[in-house]
C-alpha cells in the first residue's frame, strides 16, 4: 500500500526549461514509453485474471480483496474507485474480520478522518503485527499538521507513534521512516527526524520529499557538501521525472523534485554563501 501520495506537501511548481529533448534523452524517453506500455498490458491481465477469479469463487473474499488490489495499482479513474469499494466491501461482507480489506477500504479518499480512524484501530485490533495499518494510523494523524504554521504537538506525536510501530514492524519501509522524520521534524526532534530521513532516502532514493528534507536537515547542521549531495540526487530525481512525463504524453512543466531542488539550493545560498 502506498502512502507516498498522502504525505507528500504540495508546493507550488517552478517553470522547467523549454527546450527539446536531446538525442539521449529521446532514446531514455522511448525505453520509458515501452516500459509503460508493457507495465499496462501486464496490469490489465492481472485484473482481468483477478475478475475472472471472483467470478469463478464468488464467495471467496480473498478473490474480491485480490480484485481491489490489483486494480488499485492501475489508472486512478471514478469507475476504478467505484468497483475497487465494491471489492474491499464484498470482501469485508464475506468476512467481516479481513484486516487487510478493511484497512484497504479506510485508504478510499472519501472517507472522514474519523471513519478511517475507527476502521484502523479496528484492524489493529484484528491483525495487531499490521504495520500498513501503523503507517496509515501515522499518516491521518499527521495530516492536519502538514499545513504551513500549523502546530499541534498531540498529534504530531501521535504520529510519530505510529510509525515507530510501523518501522519497528517492517524495517525496510521508506514511506513510514518518512513520516517519522516528519512528526519529528514538527515536534522539533531535529537529530532523529534527521536519521528518519536518511533511512528513507536509502530504502527509497527517489522520495523527493525525504531528500528535500534530509537537505534541510544538513543545511541546519552546517553541513554544506551533504547538504548539496540532496540537492544533486534531487536534480537526478528531476530528470528521471521529466523522462517518465514525456513518455506519458504529459507536459513536464510541473516537476515536483526540480521545485523541492530549487527550494533547497535557495536554503543552502542562505546558509553557506558570503554577503
Amino acid at each position: 500500500m502506498k502512502l507516498a501520495l498522502l504525505l507528500v506537501v504540495i508546493v507550488s511548481a517552478f517553470a522547467n526549461s523549454q527546450e527539446k529533448p536531446g538525442a539521449d534523452q529521446e532514446s531514455l524517453v522511448a525505453d520509458r514509453k515501452k516500459q509503460i506500455e508493457e507495465h499496462r498490458k501486464q496490469h490489465q491481465a492481472a485484473v482481468e485474471q483477478a475478475r475472472q477469479q471472483t467470478l469463478a469463487e464468488p464467495n471467496s473474499a480473498e478473490a474480491h480483496f485480490k480484485l481491489a488490489d490489483t486494480l488499485k495499482e492501475g489508472p486512478d479513474t471514478e469507475d476504478t474507485r467505484k468497483e475497487i469499494e465494491r471489492s474491499y466491501s464484498r470482501a469485508i461482507q464475506l468476512k467481516p474480520d479481513y484486516a487487510e480489506a478493511i484497512l484497504g477500504l479506510a485508504m478510499l479518499r472519501r472517507f472522514k478522518r474519523e471513519e478511517r480512524l475507527e476502521a484502523i484501530q479496528k484492524a489493529i485490533a484484528l491483525k495487531p503485527d499490521y504495520a500498513e495499518a501503523y503507517g496509515l494510523l501515522g499518516t491521518v494523524h499527521l495530516g492536519p499538521i502538514m499545513a504551513p504554521h500549523v502546530q499541534n504537538e498531540e498529534e504530531a506525536q501521535r504520529a510519530a507513534r505510529a510509525f515507530e510501530k510501523a518501522v519497528e514492524l517492517k524495517p525496510d519501509w521508506g514511506d513510514a521512516y518518512m513520516g517519522l522524520g516528519l512528526s519529528n521534524h514538527h515536534l522539533k526532534n531535529y537529530s532523529e527526524a534527521l536519521e528518519a530521513f536518511k533511512k528513507a532516502v536509502f530504502l527509497n532514493p527517489s522520495n523527493i520529499l525525504s531528500r528535500f528534507m534530509l537537505g534541510l536537515g544538513y543545511v541546519r547542521l552546517g553541513n554544506e557538501q551533504a547538504a548539496m549531495e540532496q540537492y544533486d540526487g534531487l536534480l537526478r530525481c528531476a530528470d528521471q521525472m521529466e523522462i517518465d512525463s514525456l513518455a506519458r504524453g504529459e507536459s513536464p512543466d510541473s516537476n515536483g523534485a526540480k521545485t523541492y531542488a530549487d527550494l533547497l539550493v535557495k536554503e543552502i545560498q542562505k546558509r553557506f554563501l558570503k554577503k
